[in-house]
């Protein structure tokens, strides 16, 4: 055994696999695991925009991404504050949850049974992002991979269904260029354009990680009839998207000496 790849890092499956007897080198220290813990709050995508927004509003290149914007709210003041300065409907979001099930819709200052979950998260994990409640066209996501020299390296686009509160439902599986015009047949962006996020994108992931992180992440996005949200959240481990993307490459594999 030369390598050991969980479907993601975290504290629990590091004792885990030292009762298995796995050896001590092939663990993170306790103190990568921190880190990446913290990297892997919703913290990580409320900095990514904050880099994003002042890129994609001075690039005329760049009109085709909205310069999105999300607030880290850690008392119920700030909530209240925050969600005023919405002008109208929001999303809350635990800053740790798996596969949308802690974000919820808040329909405004006078939504009780909002306030009173996010109050509950506030008490449990000390803040809830917020986010304007934008209109979403379609959701795809870009997968990389974190390099131990702190580069990035990008894997592919994924393109995959959401409930109308955001819980992940199902990934398209199907070669790259396929998910590339399915994407650009929404008239938002093209493939080039998509090209072009990518690449923002990945730069804005390095300023924020700093090379503190190595091994796959993905970067969720939204359609919207304004433009292309360019980063909904950040996972800091494998995803569906990435198996999806995995399994459409295999497949494709095995199916290539017989159309030769």
């Amino acid at each position: 055994v030369e390598r050991i790849m969980p479907w993601g890092w975290d504290a629990h499956i590091v004792r885990l696999l030292q009762r298995l007897g796995a050896p001590e080198h092939l663990l993170p220290a306790a103190a990568d695991v921190e880190r990446w813990r913290r990297l892997s709050s919703r913290h990580t995508t409320v900095l990514m925009l904050r880099h994003l927004r002042p890129r994609i509003a001075g690039d005329s290149a760049l009109q085709f991404m909205i310069p999105a914007d999300s607030w880290w709210c850690t008392t119920s003041e700030d909530l209240h504050r925050t969600v005023v300065g919405t002008g109208g409907a929001a999303f809350m979001k635990a800053p740790w949850s798996c596969s949308g099930r802690g974000v919820w819709r808040c329909e405004g200052t006078g939504d009780d049974k909002a306030f009173r979950r996010a109050a509950a998260i506030l008490q449990r994990q000390g803040a809830v992002e917020v986010e304007p409640a934008y209109e979403r066209v379609a959701d795809l996501a870009m997968e990389y991979e974190c390099q131990a020299d702190g580069s990035l390296r990008f894997e592919g686009l994924s393109f995959f269904d959401t409930s109308a509160t955001g819980s992940y439902q199902g990934n398209m599986v199907a070669p790259q260029e396929e998910i590339a015009a399915r994407i650009a047949g929404y008239g938002i962006c093209s493939a080039p354009q998509l090209q072009t996020a990518q690449e923002v994108v990945a730069y804005a992931l390095h300023q924020v990680l700093g090379g503190g992180y190595c091994g796959p992440l993905g970067v969720d996005m939204m359609l919207t009839p304004h433009g292309l949200h360019p980063c909904v959240e950040v996972n800091l481990r494998m995803t569906m998207g990435r198996a999806a993307i995995y399994k459409a490459l295999h497949s494709v594999e095995r199916l290539a000496p017989a159309t030769r």
